[in-house]
């Protein structure tokens, strides 16, 4: 069996546009569009500090938390899902629960507390 899980050191201070979940994360967290996010970027470079100037957002510590908690409550979610997953043979309902599992993935930013505890494929 491979590798089990990813360890990715996370750099929230900047915005990286080719990673999909990050791209979700960020314009859920500014309340932007992809595209005002990519405008954004490309105008003004992937600091999100700099960016939320850009887009005229202010960054309270409340949001901070606030965002810090939603990605916490994902990452329980989906870490549950896939250990629900692992006790349970091949099948659809095993597979629902993977699916279900990056559905909550995709609501976390990167993030090295939070890591994959099973794949997705049993080799």
């Amino acid at each position: 069996m491979g590798n089990l899980t990813k360890k990715e050191q996370p750099d929230r201070s900047h915005i990286n546009m080719h990673r999909a979940i990050e791209v979700k994360y960020w314009t859920h967290a500014l309340g932007v569009s992809e595209e005002e996010l990519r405008q954004a970027v490309d105008k003004v470079g992937n600091s999100a500090a700099v960016v939320r100037k850009e887009l005229g957002i202010e960054w309270s510590d409340e949001m901070s938390r606030e965002t810090e908690e939603l990605a916490s409550k994902a990452a329980e979610c989906a870490r549950e899902a896939r250990h629900q997953a692992a006790l349970l043979p091949d099948g659809p309902v095993r597979d629902a629960l993977l699916e279900k599992a990056k559905q909550y993935e995709a609501q976390i930013p990167a993030d090295a507390t939070y890591t994959t505890v099973i794949s997705d494929q049993r080799d």
